[in-house]
């Protein structure tokens, strides 16, 4: 083990990790055995806060994916669930209790206690850990606030997986900011994205080479030993023996190994060189350990954002800008290694360790600058801002104040957000956010891509603006205090509803492109419509938005009705995908049509009902005259 990762690659999206808890929490004082496992992932699956696709699952997966969850509870400190007897039932500790009661927030508890995590401890030991020293999260906080004091903004997923968790040593954090700058002044000196990724290969290679040199020092001796028997005998590369004795350095899944016995035994028999059989090898091996390294380059990103002193900017992943001074003080703190029979008693406690949210003055003047920002924003929105309260000076009624006031500034803030969406500027820039989640290349993974989603699609309407009462009501999924999602819209609620003088739009998105669209969206998008329609008392047209429209979907949103008030509702809904809403937006660009022309092009839409068998015809007619029906000339 050369890299370190915090929480684990199953639980992909971290921000469910409270609800897991809370579940966890029913089978305390139980044995953590296979039938309790299999359980807990039940009861997980009802709630819905597993991530695994499968329909059908075997009882041995069951406990495998309830095994995941707890070793991450384990390993964040929340609970002790563990497979083996002799270390009790399932307990959840004083800080898990604190987060499943709610007394804390989940940021507050995550930055706790990733601040606390440290490489080896009694609970991560052994061989693997042999060169560890390590803060892994301080790390971090180390590397990104560095490069900040540089000029230099945030960290890409590259030069996380290549540097960041590849620092083994709190000590080496000054060395590893060194190396990301010069990595990104000379990548930066290179024209062309495929040169720029050749250059990130070369480094990536060199990196494992260095981690990893004694493993691929053993290899090459094992494959000179083996060619020199090859060479002795011909025959010696179909034997038994040579695929045992290269099996001792293979890696991966069993397809994999085949292949690399394969092909080595082909390059062996076609007399090759130890150099090109090594070449080979290590392609092979970076190749593994590289994709190792992205997807744990991701894993840290999701969790490190649960901490709230992080966003994303497209690439990058930046300190917030009003915590910079709580990340400095943080920082100003040297940490300290806690003993074995230490450590526990440390990592448990909700209380440790102590940092700037629990020091009075930091959070009275946390407050004032908080108070100061709405107020200077609050001249440019005309949104009122109720003047601060005297409060008694106390850390926990400080806090809650602080986090009122955050709701408060992301309200001016959002408000600004709207106003400025129609700029061709942020135009390209939700195009470029729906690009990256088409290609997968989105920070922090496809746990992130449902909620920059939903939240591209939100800014097309946001756009096509002269919306009717307050922009946070248009929105059912959270945002931070830079705008950006936090996490997807939940169940039982629209993900975005749009009001306007005389009509509004409910809007559902999904990235499901498959049969599984009509399976996961069958009830929510028509309910929805309905409810807003018995409601509003004006037109009412759904927009269902999905990468591409799968053919069942259109011809339920062709028949679309619902039974409400004792009668069925015939509902108008228009499916359009991710590239029918890209044309349109590129089309608003040119020509700013208006919420009127939007109106009258749903409109027409709807009627292409008319004089067509199906809803697949129907989808087709609507793609055919996309997007021109949204200009004042066409309709």
């Amino acid at each position: 083990m050369k890299q370190w990762n915090i929480g684990n690659t199953t639980i992909r999206n971290p921000n469910r990790i409270q609800d897991g808890l809370k579940l966890l929490k029913k089978f305390k004082g139980k044995v953590w055995d296979y039938e309790l496992q299999a359980k807990f992932y039940d009861e997980a699956k009802k709630i819905d806060i597993l991530e695994s696709e499968s329909e059908e699952i075997t009882p041995e997966r069951k406990a495998h994916f309830a095994r995941k969850w707890a070793a991450c509870f384990n390993q964040l400190g929340f609970a002790r669930a563990w497979k083996d007897k002799e270390k009790g039932p399932v307990e959840i500790t004083e800080v898990g209790n604190q987060l499943v009661n709610d007394e804390i927030t989940f940021e507050e508890a995550m930055l706790r206690q990733l601040l606390k995590y440290q490489l080896p401890s009694i609970i991560e030991n052994g061989k693997d850990y042999e060169e560890f020293k390590v803060h892994p999260f301080r790390v971090f906080l180390g590397v990104i606030y560095g490069l900040s004091e540089q000029g230099i903004s945030g960290l890409t997923k590259e030069e996380i997986g290549l540097y960041v968790i590849t620092t083994l040593r709190d000590e080496k954090i000054a060395d590893t900011v060194r190396k990301i700058t010069k990595y990104r002044t000379e990548r930066s000196a290179i024209k062309g994205n495929n040169p720029k990724l050749d250059y990130f290969r070369s480094r990536l290679k060199e990196v494992i080479a260095d981690i990893f040199s004694e493993d691929i020092s053993h290899a090459k001796k094992v494959i000179s030993d083996l060619l020199a028997a090859t060479k002795k005998s011909k025959s010696f590369v179909k034997s038994l023996d040579f695929e045992n004795e290269l099996r001792e350095i293979l890696f991966g899944k069993e397809p994999k190994k085949q292949k690399m016995t394969k092909h080595i035994a082909g390059l062996m028999s076609a007399g090759s060189g130890l150099a090109k059989i090594s070449d080979y090898y290590l392609d092979e091996f970076v190749g593994t350990k590289g994709g190792t390294l992205k997807d744990y380059s991701d894993s840290q990103i999701r969790y490190v954002m649960t901490t709230g002193l992080f966003s994303l900017n497209k690439d990058r992943i930046v300190i917030k800008r009003n915590k910079t001074d709580l990340i400095k003080s943080i920082l100003d703190e040297k940490s300290k290694f806690a003993e074995d029979k230490d450590y526990l008693a440390y990592f448990y406690n909700p209380e440790l360790p102590k940092i700037p949210l629990d020091d009075e003055q930091f959070m009275v003047l946390n407050v004032g600058d908080l108070q100061q920002q709405i107020e200077t924003l609050s001249k440019k929105t005309g949104i009122e801002v109720e003047p601060l309260m005297t409060v008694e000076r106390s850390v926990p009624k400080l806090k809650k104040i602080s986090q009122e006031l955050e709701r408060k500034l992301i309200e001016q803030k959002e408000y600004l957000f709207y106003k400025d969406q129609s700029l061709d500027e942020q135009i390209d820039d939700i195009i470029d956010y729906f690009e990256m989640i088409k290609s997968r290349t989105l920070l922090g993974g496809d746990a992130y891509f449902p909620a920059y989603y939903e939240w591209a699609i939100w800014r097309v309407f946001l756009a096509i603006n002269t919306l009717v009462g307050s922009i946070s009501d248009t929105r059912n999924f959270q945002i931070d205090e830079e705008l950006k999602p936090i996490h997807h819209a939940k169940g039982g609620v629209p993900d975005m509803v749009f009001n306007y003088e005389d009509f509004a739009i409910v809007c559902e998105a999904t990235l499901h492109q498959s049969v599984s669209q009509w399976a996961a969206e069958y009830i929510s998008v028509p309910k929805h419509v309905a409810a807003m329609s018995a409601s509003s008392g004006k037109p009412v047209f759904g927009i269902f938005i999905a990468p591409r429209i799968e053919a069942n979907m259109a011809q339920q949103l062709f028949n679309a009705s619902w039974h409400i008030n004792d009668e069925f509702m015939n509902l108008n809904i228009v499916p359009f995908s991710t590239e029918q809403i890209v044309a349109i937006l590129q089309h608003f660009k040119k020509n700013k049509f208006s919420v009127n022309e939007l109106k009258k092009a749903l409109g027409r839409f709807v009627e292409l009902k008319v004089g067509v068998k199906n809803g697949k015809e129907w989808y087709e007619r609507i793609s055919e005259i996309l997007p021109q029906n949204f200009t004042k000339n066409d309709i």
